[in-house]
């Protein structure tokens, strides 16, 4: 009797939905790292994160910090860059289910760090302007189409463990 098991070829991984879902998942990478060059530029810039968050504090006498606010927001950064790149290496992986379940790990993880950063009120007042929210969001872009392409991958059906 004759395998049916074929050996992966070039043509066959392309279509697998690996090389898609990787190729998404880096740009997740890419978007996530944007917020930390964005509050790079806003610092050495116009300081307009600064500015509204002591727009926040001055009433109730509070003084803010430029290196925890900034930080804050590398620190959202690094978090996400780490949770898509740990997602990047498992849409490659051999074993089906590993892409679909790091993915769906960063696609949480980056809405949850989005949605802090929109809705994080002190005083009545959000601590962060909206657009900072969806700057970090914008990694859920290309990582909910790496999700989707990954989980609808032809022959996923766990034959590999």
């Amino acid at each position: 009797m004759q395998s049916t098991r074929t050996t992966p070829t070039p043509e066959r991984e392309v279509s697998d939905g690996r090389r898609p879902a990787r190729a998404a998942t880096a740009g997740s990478v890419l978007l996530a790292a944007a917020l930390s060059a964005v509050a790079a530029a806003d610092q050495a810039g116009e300081r307009r994160l600064l500015d509204h968050a002591v727009g926040v504090y001055v009433a109730h006498d509070v003084e803010v910090s430029s290196a925890l606010l900034y930080g804050l927001v590398h620190t959202v950064t690094g978090v996400g860059v780490v949770t898509w790149l740990v997602a990047f290496l498992a849409a490659g992986a051999r074993r089906w289910w590993w892409g679909p379940t790091a993915s769906g790990a960063a696609v949480a993880v980056t809405a949850t760090l989005a949605l802090t950063l929109l809705f994080t009120a002190e005083y009545g007042e959000r601590v962060f302007p909206p657009v900072w929210g969806l700057v970090a969001a914008l990694p859920l872009l290309t990582g909910a189409g790496a999700l989707v392409l990954q989980l609808r991958r032809p022959g996923g059906g766990g034959d590999d463990g």
